[in-house]
């Protein structure tokens, strides 16, 4: 039996993930699957003053861009690092 809301393929995707290098950067739906939390959860963590915060991340961009359209990778060595912190 999964977890409410993890479908078959969040399984599929997370024994994939499982596989592979902790430097390997993830995006927030991979990342989200991995955490077992939700796309938008894993937003929320983002924003400062979070009630929960969230894990590491780098956002794409250069020092002079604005706004918060920029890519976001995790890396699942910080995700897996953030897990064992909330324990």
């Amino acid at each position: 039996m999964t977890e409410p809301g993890l479908k078959v393929s969040d399984l599929a995707a997370l024994e994939l993930i499982s596989r592979l290098p902790d430097d390997t950067p993830l995006t927030t739906s991979e990342a989200a699957v991995f955490v077992r939390e939700s796309k938008s959860s894993m937003e929320k963590m983002r924003r400062p003053g979070a009630k929960k915060p969230g894990p590491r991340y780098a956002q794409g961009g250069s020092s002079t861009s604005e706004g918060s359209n920029q890519k976001v990778v995790y890396f699942k060595g910080d995700l897996k690092a953030w897990l064992r912190s909330n324990e």
